[in-house]
């Protein structure tokens, strides 16, 4: 197994204002900036002890007629993620240090970096690669001798990991009603989506990059939660039927609980400084290996995004001519022009945690109209 991630930070040391519109060759590179920081890492390992991914899963589900016309059923679903794949650091135990209680800086102003509740960041635990505390010969709160006794031999393999979870439970309730000239649907859906990793395969990152909290310590706090990608409740109504003559309607009403999300910090050596509980300053040095790994300030999934309740309407009216039939129709979504938020930012580094990026749709109006024949 391989993977490639690299990011590398220049500082710009000629006397001239650099030109933001263009491009630099790599000559000029080396002659008008200064290197700094990498983050990222090019690492490679065998494939140990694979197993074939795969998904347990479990369905029954109940349909009753229970009078003419109406039907009730229940389903539950469930799913477990079974041989997940993943890179793993063999040596993970033994190839950091952890620290408790960290405080996050801005090393330009002196002021505390915040959290995403205004409060001054503070990390439970951080964990600094041995490699470097060796490289440097100190550390915060180590001895030479505590020094003496580290080790890092980073293993990194694609392998079959036990630690990786995702465990879908899922229930599902319907009601329905079939009458001559109108119908009607109904559903609740309750989910329980927890665990840990978002595919049965790949990296744990859910847009396949990073090496994964297997790999990076610091991506372990928090990890196990609820994950993305599913509404915890959701409720679905549709009525459609013929109002009067040739006049046709329908409604469909969606309300849904917000997405999961969890509030992350992005260890950065480069803009931030780092104490201890004590106040020790490490040096930028002592994160080089773990920068760039992101930190769940809560549990994984605590937070939700804004609860969605759209309404759409259609209506439509057939006007009669010698042997065609005009359908004209008119369709209505998100008929209050709900702007419910569905997508912020999640980062904190740079006191912008929460700005809107997505939300829903507002409200459209789409015209239709249709030629029917009586032969066609």
């Amino acid at each position: 197994g391989a993977l490639l991630e690299s990011d590398e930070y220049w500082d710009w040391i000629d006397a001239s204002d650099p030109d933001l519109t263009r491009a630099y060759t790599r000559q000029e590179r080396d002659q008008f900036f200064d290197f700094f920081d990498q983050s990222g890492t090019f690492d490679t390992g065998p494939v140990v002890d694979y197993k074939q991914p795969y998904v347990d899963q479990f369905i029954v589900g109940l349909e009753s007629e229970f009078t003419p016309g109406w039907k009730a059923g229940a389903v539950y679903v469930n799913r477990r993620n079974r041989d997940v794949l993943a890179m793993v650091d063999r040596n993970i135990s033994t190839n950091y240090t952890m620290y408790e209680n960290v405080s996050v800086v801005d090393w330009r102003s002196g002021e505390p970096v915040t959290d995403h509740n205004g409060n001054d960041l503070v990390l439970g635990q951080l964990f600094i690669s041995n490699d470097d505390i060796l490289y440097l010969g100190d550390a915060p709160g180590l001895t030479p001798g505590d020094i003496a006794g580290l080790d890092f031999d980073q293993d990194i393999a694609l392998t079959t990991t036990e630690d990786g979870e995702r465990k879908f439970d899922q229930i599902q309730f319907t009601l329905a009603r079939q009458a001559r000239v109108w119908a009607a649907q109904a559903s609740v859906v309750y989910t329980d989506l927890r665990g840990n990793f978002f595919t049965v395969n790949g990296y744990e990152s859910a847009d396949g990059l990073g090496l994964g909290a297997f790999v990076r310590p610091n991506e372990q706090t928090n990890f196990d939660g609820k994950l993305q990608g599913f509404a915890d409740w959701e409720f679905k109504l549709r009525l459609d039927g013929n109002i009067v003559a040739d006049l046709q309607g329908g409604l469909f009403l969606a309300i849904q609980t917000g997405d999961r999300y969890t509030p992350v910090y992005e260890i950065d050596p480069r803009n931030h400084d780092f104490y201890t509980e004590d106040g020790q300053l490490f040096d930028p040095d002592h994160l080089f290996g773990v920068s760039g790994e992101r930190v769940f300030l809560e549990q994984r999934g605590n937070l939700t995004y804004d609860t969605q309740a759209l309404l759409d309407l259609h209506l439509d009216y057939t006007f009669r001519l010698t042997g065609v039939g005009i359908q004209v129709g008119l369709d209505v979504f998100n008929l209050f022009g709900v702007d419910a938020l569905t997508s912020a930012d999640e980062l904190v580094n740079f006191g912008t945690f929460g700005t809107p990026f997505f939300r829903v749709p507002g409200r459209s109006i789409r015209l239709v109209t249709s030629l029917r024949f009586p032969n066609f």
